[in-house]
């Protein structure tokens, strides 16, 4: 018995001797009188001693490695989730106060908008728009007369002036033949923008007060042809 417990002591000695060795080998071994700068008593940096050593070493720091770069592409994956979602947030707050801006703006308009005018006032405004007819003291049918405005009286209108009067005649003479479409008409219109071209070129040496009167004649000239001539005042 007792040569027993002498040979398992001996037994737990000797695993324990390995023990230490192991571990003086794997994390360091005893620094006597220094190394390499670390002096004083202590342990050797943590790096294997021996090949094995060494080998359990790499292998642990790579599977650290590939723990550690799991871990970061994990939280890189998910913070890139939660940007995308982020993105998709803003992406719909942007539409929606897109919409809210063009509903505003909508309304802005559609009570600011003006009243559409009434026919009445559409067929009032046109009217105002349009020259006025020849007076009685303008244009004598009776006399078969125009009294021109002075500036009319020019030698540079003597043409036109002389065919607009026989024309002018003419829708006395022949009142069937007078009126917006006919031969008269457009005779009569032909020789009026002969009138204002020959106006326009003098506009450097009258006043604004003579073309203003002048123009506006001409145009009255070419607005008395589109109604058929008044005879009554001629037969009496």
């Amino acid at each position: 018995m007792r040569t027993k417990l002498f040979a398992v002591a001996a037994v737990l000695s000797g695993l324990l001797a390995y023990s230490g060795a192991a571990n003086a080998q794997f994390f360091g071994y005893p620094m006597g009188g220094g190394w390499g700068g670390y002096g004083g008593c202590g342990y050797a940096p943590f790096w294997g001693t021996t090949p094995y050593g060494d080998a359990f070493y790499g292998t642990a720091a790579m599977t650290a490695a590939a723990g550690q770069a799991a871990l970061y592409g994990s939280m890189a994956a998910v913070n890139a989730q939660e940007v995308y979602g982020q993105w998709i947030e803003n992406q719909k707050l942007a539409t929606q106060n897109s919409i809210d801006i063009s509903k505003m703006v909508a309304s802005y308009r559609a009570e600011n908008r003006p009243t559409p005018p009434t026919p009445e006032q559409v067929i009032n405004f046109n009217k105002s728009r349009l020259p006025d007819r020849l007076a009685p003291g303008q244009l004598d049918q009776k006399a078969r007369r125009i009294k021109w405005p002075a500036l009319l009286t020019r030698a540079e209108f003597s043409a036109d002036r002389a065919t607009l009067e026989a024309l002018f005649a003419e829708r006395v003479t022949r009142p069937y033949a007078t009126g917006l479409g006919t031969q008269n008409y457009h005779d009569i219109l032909h020789a009026t923008a002969n009138l204002h071209h020959t106006l326009h070129g003098l506009l450097g040496s009258i006043t604004s007060d003579e073309f203003i009167a002048a123009n506006r004649f001409i145009t009255s000239l070419a607005y008395e042809a589109r109604f058929e001539a008044d005879t009554s005042a001629a037969q009496q």
